[in-house]
């Protein structure tokens, strides 16, 4: 059974968001891999907390981002070590699990959306209001360059695709 047939919550017509989901970095073994940007855990790990967040249409904040973290010491707080940045890793760790396509506006009533990091494969299906109005998605650049990327859409709806600002949109015919 999907997901969202297990999460009531989820499935209720009221406004939502998660306020904090995260992974610790220091799941790998020892701190050599943190130390060698060996993120393949900890990419795996975000990868299945996003494909929960996407398969329920759940909008969340991603937790954190910490300018001070450190291998040894984490964020400093809590003996936490879930900061996205490392200076000590010369910046964004596990960004290509955490950097993901995204429905950023619906003209309509989300229904489910998907990514699939190994295979670089995004779809999300939306209940179009019929109005004219944009849906906007984030696409980023990092997974789906515009020159070798392909878009499939219902015929008849208009395709938008700013890859500078890595905006797709899409605008269904007015009824």
């Amino acid at each position: 059974a999907p997901l969202s047939g297990k999460c009531d919550l989820a499935c209720a017509d009221v406004p939502m968001l998660i306020g904090e989901i995260g992974v610790p970095f220091d799941i790998a073994p020892g701190q050599k891999a943190l130390a060698e940007g060996k993120f393949e855990a900890v990419s795996e790990a975000i990868d299945t907390h996003l494909r929960a967040m996407e398969e329920l249409v759940l909008p969340f904040c991603w937790w954190n981002y910490t300018p001070e973290n450190r291998h040894k010491r984490g964020d400093g707080w809590n003996g936490e070590n879930l900061s996205i940045f490392c200076s000590e890793n010369g910046g964004g760790r596990a960004l290509r699990a955490l950097v993901r396509p995204s429905l950023h506006r619906c003209a309509g009533k989300p229904l489910t959306q998907s990514f699939e990091l190994s295979r670089g494969r995004y779809r999300c299906e939306y209940q179009s209001d019929d109005c004219g109005e944009l849906t906007t998605f984030f696409v980023p650049s990092m997974h789906f360059p515009q020159g070798s990327t392909s878009v499939s859409a219902t015929p008849g709806v208009e395709v938008l695709w700013a890859e500078g600002s890595q905006l797709l949109s899409c605008r269904a015919p007015a009824q």
